[in-house]
């Protein structure tokens, strides 16, 4: 099922794609994986507020041992967050990725877009130092 919703995805049929993923979320109503993939498509179609819906729900879902996928699903949030102009909690969001996993320089990234958002220039700058040295390069 992953692999027809990704190529759905790349197709750029991605009504079909999120009916796909509805079907799987219907049959495992934990599967984080789907639920974060679909979040990600919405925002892509500027869904933001189903997309939020959809990271809060990953959230919930994703163990607390898979620090990976759940730092990244924070930072995924906290780019929505950012877009929307709701900086702060753009920045609370980066934080929860960072606490979950401290040597993520994306998530050092976004927290920097934040911070320079809300005017705080040094933190903003301190910010986008740490994630450099941490290996982010724009791309």
């Amino acid at each position: 099922m992953r692999v027809k919703t990704e190529a759905l995805v790349n197709l750029g049929r991605w009504d079909e794609s999120l009916q796909t993923m509805g079907k799987v979320i219907e049959i495992n109503p934990r599967n984080y994986d789907v639920i974060g993939r679909k979040g990600e498509l919405l925002d892509m179609m500027g869904r933001f507020n189903e997309s939020l819906q959809a990271f809060n729900q990953a959230i919930e879902l994703i163990p607390a041992s898979d620090t990976s996928k759940l730092a990244e699903t924070w930072l995924l949030k906290g780019d929505v967050l950012n877009k929307t102009g709701s900086h702060e909690e753009a920045l609370q969001a980066y934080d929860k990725a960072i606490e979950v996993n401290p040597i993520f320089g994306d998530a050092w990234r976004g927290r920097g877009e934040a911070l320079k958002a809300l005017g705080k220039v040094y933190d903003a700058s301190m910010s986008f130092y740490m994630a450099q040295k941490l290996g982010y390069e724009e791309e």
